[in-house]
């Protein structure tokens, strides 16, 4: 069987046609691969990024412990603080307390050793 021109015409027009709708096909999905690895390169970088905010959240969640830790053990010095200083304000008053026995003491020594230069000078006297 042969075509006519016309016929032939109109097949390579068809022909034609389907070259290009080829074409637009193929850069379409061209198209949509790039789409794909675009997508797929975002949601590697949007799981990477939920990785370290998980990551931040444990490092928070452990910071926030430690902060807890801290400020209890800070409490726990002032109280230490608070205690040593109580003692310390005891200590001045038993501090004061013994420097007036010293001085009670010296006195009561400069007086024992005036009276015995005192006794020691009279027997001397005496003696002469």
């Amino acid at each position: 069987m042969e075509y006519t021109e016309s016929q032939l015409i109109y097949v390579n027009g068809l022909r034609h046609l389907v070259n290009e709708l080829r074409s637009e096909r193929n850069e379409v999905l061209f198209q949509v691969g790039k789409g794909h690895a675009i997508n797929d390169a975002r949601l590697e970088e949007i799981v990477a990024i939920r990785a370290e905010l998980e990551v931040m959240r444990e490092t928070s969640n452990g910071l926030k412990v430690e902060n807890q830790v801290l400020k209890e053990e800070i409490g726990l010095l002032f109280i230490k603080i608070d205690l040593l200083k109580e003692k310390l304000s005891g200590s001045n008053g038993r501090l004061k307390q013994l420097e007036q026995s010293r001085k009670c003491y010296m006195l009561r020594c400069g007086v024992v050793v005036a009276s015995i230069i005192v006794l020691g000078l009279y027997h001397c006297k005496a003696s002469i």
